[in-house]
């Protein structure tokens, strides 16, 4: 099933409802003792990274910050905005046994990592006697999607989730007093019957449920939806050569032929635009930070380059 809702306001991000393969995460970092009682931040270190979110570039180091909150959201902050991305957050969330874990990894090269966190094997206090889930939060840094990722559930997972004490699951951009909000993009409702809450309240309607195992919910920066065919998965590992280019640059590691490509500005103008074409010529464009926007049969990507 693919959701699409572009928003009627001026929103910074789409959303979009995707199936694919769940994983657990491989060789991620344990956060030991996480506290699920006071819902306790766990500090990430991305000193010197920089990812950029409804149109901010989040600087980390100091008091610009990445954090992950044992009840089921990731929280990023600087000095006067904050960003909330919660994949599955509850004051009831908690973990099992010793077969639960809450973890995170970094995927890929410094400048285009994705941050992957996970809860695995945790539950709902108030839910059925022993439900689990399993999820994920999936941040791409060279793009700024955010992804949830949702994987093994108990049947009958939404006894006992009511109104009141349902999970909350969406995003949103706020000034870091949260007096109010800029941005929400809100899911709320039965899993199969979703509502999308846009207006910036701050009222939050809660889930009925926790999203089957393969429900992928994207959240895109709308440069990206406006150029991208939606419904495509992410590409995470291909090479543009060489970076910075002055002449031209080739495009490596795709899985499949290349459909559309786009090179675009950092305020999402496009500046060019090919079909077919793994080796494109940069020679004319002025000195900068660029994007190229790589789209094939089934993928889409997203990378950096400067022109000297």
């Amino acid at each position: 099933m693919l959701l699409f809702i572009a928003s009627s306001q001026a929103q910074s991000y789409t959303f979009e409802e995707l199936t694919g393969a769940y994983s657990d995460l491989q060789g991620s970092t344990i956060i030991e003792n996480a506290n699920y009682d006071d819902d306790s931040f766990h500090f990430i270190d991305l000193e010197g990274e920089t990812i950029s979110l409804y149109g901010l570039d989040f600087d980390f180091g100091g008091i610009t910050t990445f954090v992950i909150q044992a009840l089921g959201n990731v929280r990023i902050d600087n000095d006067s905005s904050a960003i909330l991305l919660d994949g599955l957050r509850s004051l009831e969330i908690n973990s099992i046994d010793g077969t639960s874990q809450l973890s995170y990894l970094f995927d890929g090269e410094p400048g285009s990592y994705v941050i992957k966190t996970e809860w695995k094997n945790h539950t709902l206090l108030s839910g059925d006697e022993g439900n689990f889930f399993n999820f994920q939060i999936w941040v791409y840094q060279e793009t700024g999607v955010i992804e949830f990722r949702y994987g093994p559930r108990s049947d009958d997972n939404a006894l006992g989730v009511t109104e009141e004490n349902g999970p909350y699951i969406g995003i949103a951009y706020a000034p870091d007093n949260f007096f109010f909000y800029y941005e929400k993009l809100w899911l709320s409702g039965e899993i199969d019957d979703l509502q999308i809450e846009e207006d910036p309240n701050t009222l939050f309607d809660t889930m009925l449920g926790i999203p089957a195992e393969g429900t992928i919910y994207r959240f895109s920066p709308t440069f990206l939806s406006a150029h991208f065919a939606s419904g495509k998965e992410e590409l995470k590992h291909f090479t543009i050569a060489p970076n910075p280019a002055s002449a031209s640059i080739l495009i490596q590691g795709l899985p499949e032929p290349i459909t559309r490509l786009f090179i675009m500005d950092l305020q999402g103008r496009v500046i060019a635009q090919y079909a077919e074409s793994d080796q494109i010529d940069v020679s004319s464009l002025d000195s900068g930070i660029y994007m190229i926007l790589v789209e094939t049969q089934s993928y889409r990507g997203v990378k950096r380059f400067v022109k000297p």
